[in-house]
């Protein structure tokens, strides 16, 4: 896709991009065609079923998007070390001031895991 952005996005199912995509269908009258397992990948708290956050993204992941001044990836794996690790709100209560991280990262971050107080996917904004 030309925008890392529109990977995602539901009218691009099965772009160019998909190396294996299943299809699913809700409603129609079958029990469990709408592959109801998938709401355990949903963020912990958040979609139909509550739970669960089987598939969130690791730190080390979320730190591995850590650029340099000039937008390269830190190669030499300090981007997982001390000033290179992203800010976040682990640990800060829901409500309290949080800033999100604005240093040097790639701007694909945002694409691939929520952050809070921006924007992710067709979600809005990343909840506390």
């Amino acid at each position: 896709m030309p925008k890392y952005g529109d990977l995602w996005r539901m009218q691009n199912n099965n772009n160019q991009e998909s190396v294996f995509a299943i299809q699913a269908a809700a409603g129609t009258g079958t029990v469990n065609n709408a592959n109801p397992d998938f709401v355990l990948n949903f963020p912990y708290n958040g979609g139909p079923a509550g739970c669960c956050g089987f598939f969130q993204p690791s730190f080390e992941q979320a730190n591995s998007f850590r650029t340099d001044a000039t937008g390269l990836p830190l190669l030499d794996g300090s981007y997982n070390t001390g000033v290179n690790q992203l800010v976040t709100d682990e640990g800060v209560a829901s409500g309290s001031a949080f800033t999100p991280d604005a240093g040097n990262l790639d701007p694909r971050l945002d694409h691939s895991v929520g952050r809070r107080g921006l924007p992710y996917l067709d979600h809005g904004i990343h909840p506390d």
